[in-house]
């Protein structure tokens, strides 16, 4: 998905201001996850949609123009038909965009199908969170790559941790190794018990320490 200009300059914005704050931290945009406030002027009134990151994108291009074919909106956001029509149809049954003809989810729409700004828009709530109505099949997949790749991310933080703290102990009990990564993990995620665990594991089955065979709970950092 291509995001409008605007949504990207304060993303890198952002970005920038994550990273002089937070050295060493690796900050990854879940757009698919994500949502967002837009401050709405075009209508009789001010309103604030609450949205997700492809409600945004879509409803951002109508700043430039007050009516889009499905095919030009396909061109200018990058976005696959299929995940598009789930917008455009939360968003027309929301009565903040108006189609040309009638949209459903389950039958692929016609790139010729003018959708445009529905000028006489009202609701008596001026906050008005159109998230809700987005249909989203694939919701429960998307959430499970998510946080796999979370998982991930933060396996190789919790090793390089244990790697650091065996380095400058060179011995060191179970107990304390967990209680070191713990507190040096704190101020940036809570780890589980059971995660540390298999990091461990795992950094001893690549040699980087191992167990003393004479007493268990000790362990000893292999240079």
């Amino acid at each position: 998905m291509h995001l409008p200009q605007k949504l990207n300059v304060a993303i890198e914005q952002f970005t920038a201001f994550y990273n002089s704050k937070h050295s060493g931290r690796k900050l990854t945009w879940v757009l698919s996850q994500s949502r967002g406030e837009i401050y709405a002027f075009g209508f009789g009134k001010k309103y604030v949609f609450t949205t997700t990151t492809a409600q945004m994108a879509v409803l951002l291009l109508f700043n430039d123009s007050m009516e889009y074919s499905i095919g030009s909106l396909i061109l200018s956001l990058g976005m696959d038909k299929k995940t598009l029509s789930q917008v455009l149809v939360s968003l027309v049954k929301n009565d903040v965009l108006k189609s040309s003809e009638s949209l459903d989810v389950s039958t692929e729409a016609k790139d010729n199908v003018i959708i445009s700004l529905n000028q006489t828009y009202s609701n008596k709530k001026i906050k008005v969170d159109l998230s809700k109505m987005v249909m989203r099949t694939d919701t429960k997949q998307e959430t499970e790559t998510v946080q796999k790749n979370v998982d991930e991310d933060r396996k190789s933080v919790i090793n390089a941790c244990i790697v650091r703290i065996m380095k400058t102990r060179k011995r060191i009990s179970h107990s304390q190794l967990m209680t070191e990564v713990l507190q040096q993990l704190s101020a940036r995620f809570k780890p589980s018990v059971e995660m540390v665990k298999r990091c461990i594991s795992q950094l001893i089955e690549k040699e980087y320490m191992r167990r003393d065979e004479a007493a268990r709970e000790m362990y000893e950092y292999m240079a």
